[in-house]
């Protein structure tokens, strides 16, 4: 447990604000802990199995916390002595952390945590960003690698079942994967208009964008940070700014640059009075700690918008972040288009839109509303209900999208909702918005609608159809579009590589494939279809 810690404290800062560093190797463990290390671990050790070996028999417990004292100052009840020298007495044994608190397991009992070793398991504690991130990174392997642990794990199977089937049934395991033909659907061609470049394995570099917001002269910007003064200095506010409107005059976002884009600071529990007294209608947020942004969006009005940036991402785009390879850093101008672009989605614009006429089998030919809906569901141990997240285009091009969020509370005796009750609400609302910025009411819907299981997938996908179809009848008892449901599942287990060499461009994806490690597989490109086999 010790070990697992010491690996965690990277974590532990980043919780508090500080910059989680992939290169950077474990600290060592400190002899003790401060408040904001203490509250880090009091989150993701709840619910930890551990076993402990100072008995003669090895002994398991799950820890329910982690206690306010140490071992140096908790005492046993009824003695003068302490949990270390209870040990050093009763077992021989001397705490080399006797300054770190003490774990809890159960109502009375407390363990010294060197003493503990953690147990495989499923763990189902809700993750910090960052240990999600560094469980990203262990899983993605390239390709190759992948292929080879596939194959082993074939090998090994094949070696035992044949041992003790083989002979009897005659039953053998071919260890080869399949071999399928697939096909990439051609690149759908962007609207001139755009003025992008060629599309590439689905990425595209955007020059300009299609469509600034009308009222983007009139927009008010300003910058609230919640990192203090010493670290979002002056002067790297005025390189922000000063890159942020020239990158905006050169993607014709056209930000009013004669009006000033002052900066303020707050601490997170003011920030909401501090938006009431401000009177910028667009507030970049900078954060201080990841976990402020639910708080931060949370202070948002109708009339003000928010939008939040990591003080690295503004390092990054003024050349200032740390460079883990040594030397000056370089602006990133990638990351300054993606903020730019949200900045214009917000206020109305339209960043790109495809050629959507010139799309297969003709969808777009009549006026065709694009809808995506996802459940999230908070684990196990948190008592909260989840939350249903619906966007839907509200144009021709299903270049700009609006987003309806909505409370699931579950039904007595279970612990999550399947389904998104009063979808013909939310759909109503959104068909009435593809109106008003149309004057046309959709004549076809595609609805793409993922995190459903296969047990749930009949009941789900008929009740939210059943929803949709009523909020088409609620706008005229003679309105019914054709609807498309499309169900996305990622929760299988089939993998896919491509074999051969990449290459680039449409048709066959035999000997085809996108970004991959080389050699004799490599990853699909994206529009791969596999229907047959």
């Amino acid at each position: 447990l010790i070990d697992f810690m010491r690996k965690n404290l990277i974590n532990s800062d980043n919780f508090r604000g500080g910059q989680n560093n992939r290169d950077q190797a474990p600290p060592p463990m400190p002899r003790t802990l401060n408040p904001h290390q203490i509250r880090f671990f009091r989150g993701i050790l709840k619910g930890l199995k551990v076993k402990t070996g100072h008995l003669s028999y090895p002994r398991k417990y799950i820890l329910t916390g982690v206690h306010n004292k140490n071992a140096d100052e908790e005492m046993l009840e009824g003695t003068n002595s302490s949990v270390t020298n209870y040990f050093l007495a009763q077992y021989n044994i001397t705490l080399r952390y006797p300054k770190l608190p003490l774990l809890m397991v159960g109502r009375r009992t407390k363990l010294p945590i060197e003493l503990c070793e953690v147990l495989e398991q499923p763990y189902f504690t809700a993750l910090e960003p960052a240990q999600q991130r560094d469980i990203i990174r262990t899983a993605c392997s390239e390709p190759e690698q992948k292929m080879k642990e596939i194959n082993s794990a074939a090998r090994e199977v094949a070696q035992v079942t044949t041992g003790f089937a083989g002979q009897p049934y005659g039953f053998e395991i071919n260890t080869n994967a399949i071999a399928i033909t697939g096909r990439v659907l051609p690149v759908p061609n962007m609207d001139a208009s755009s003025k992008l470049s060629t599309v590439d394995r689905g990425e595209w570099r955007m020059k300009v964008v299609k469509k600034k917001a009308g009222n983007v002269s009139d927009v008010k910007i300003g910058v609230i940070s919640l990192s203090p003064r010493t670290r979002y200095t002056q002067a790297l506010h005025e390189t922000f700014v000063r890159m942020l409107l020239e990158r905006a005059r050169a993607m014709g976002i056209g930000i009013n640059e004669r009006r000033a884009i002052p900066v303020s600071f707050s601490r997170i529990d003011e920030l909401s009075e501090k938006l009431k007294r401000n009177h910028e209608t667009y507030n970049f947020i900078i954060l201080d700690q990841d976990r402020d942004y639910g708080s931060v969006k949370l202070t948002e009005r109708n009339d003000q918008k928010t939008q939040c940036l990591k003080l690295q991402s503004v390092e990054k785009v003024c050349g200032t972040a740390y460079n883990p390879r040594g030397g000056p850093s370089r602006p990133d101008i990638n990351t300054l288009d993606n903020i730019l672009k949200k900045f214009n989605a917000k206020i109305g614009g339209v960043n790109w839109s495809i050629d959507v006429l010139g799309l297969p089998s003709n969808i777009f030919n009549i006026p065709t509303m694009i809808i995506g809906a996802d459940v999230t569901h908070f684990t196990r141990g948190e008592n909260k209900p989840s939350i249903a997240a619906v966007v839907a285009s509200c144009d021709q091009f299903a270049g700009q999208y609006i987003s309806r969020i909505k409370v699931l509370y579950p039904e007595e005796g279970r612990r999550s909702v399947e389904y998104i009750s009063g979808m013909d609400e939310i759909v109503e609302g959104m068909l009435k918005e593809f109106f008003k910025k149309t004057n046309k009411t959709p004549g076809r819907i595609i609805y793409y609608r993922d995190g459903v299981s296969e047990g749930q997938f009949e009941n789900t996908v008929m009740e939210e159809l059943g929803g949709i179809q009523d909020a088409c009848t609620s706008l005229h008892a003679n309105y019914k579009p054709k609807i498309s449901v499309v169900v996305c599942t990622k929760r299988h287990k089939q993998r896919f590589v491509v074999e051969g060499q990449q290459q680039r461009g449409a048709g066959s994806s035999r000997g085809r494939g996108g970004r991959g490690g080389g050699g004799g597989y490599n990853n699909m490109a994206p529009g791969t279809v596999i229907d047959t086999g």
